[in-house]
């Protein structure tokens, strides 16, 4: 391995998650983070914050030097699979719906073959998805 190369993972970094509110605001779904820790991760100025700070900093890489594997939740409402998580859970991260755009999708917009991105549509990130493959795959080259 590489000693310069590395991977990075994001999980859950998505509006339905983390999305900035005011402070009084309704919270969009019980799994949201609420006003302060989404404040703590994304800053009173966004453009500012920790997580678009490290989203700069990753996409100014080389992808030789640092691989990037977004993970998000992701859910198909007519999936029968699905059915008990949003039952349990509530509605949440909904195939293209805003609520599962990630906090920084203007990167994967303005990137989209920069990142892996891994849909996961249950508490194990590892169940049904590719996310093992990738990192194997991915481990494999740096």
């Amino acid at each position: 391995m590489n000693s310069e190369s590395a991977i990075l993972f994001t999980q859950c970094l998505q509006n339905d998650f983390t999305s900035l509110l005011d402070k009084y605001d309704p919270l969009p779904n019980s799994l949201h983070i609420g006003y302060a820790e989404a404040n703590r991760l994304l800053g009173e100025m966004v453009e500012d914050g920790p997580v678009f700070s490290l989203m700069d900093w990753a996409y100014e890489k080389e992808p030789g030097q640092l691989k990037l594997i977004h993970i998000r939740d992701w859910h198909d409402p007519k999936s029968k699979a699905q059915e008990d998580h949003l039952m349990q859970f509530g509605e949440h991260c909904l195939m293209d719906t805003k609520g599962a755009e990630f906090v920084f999708q203007n990167w994967i917009e303005e990137n989209p073959n920069r990142a892996e991105i891994v849909n996961a549509s249950g508490l194990n990130d590892f169940v049904d998805t590719n996310l093992e493959k990738r990192i194997q795959q991915l481990s494999a080259t740096i």
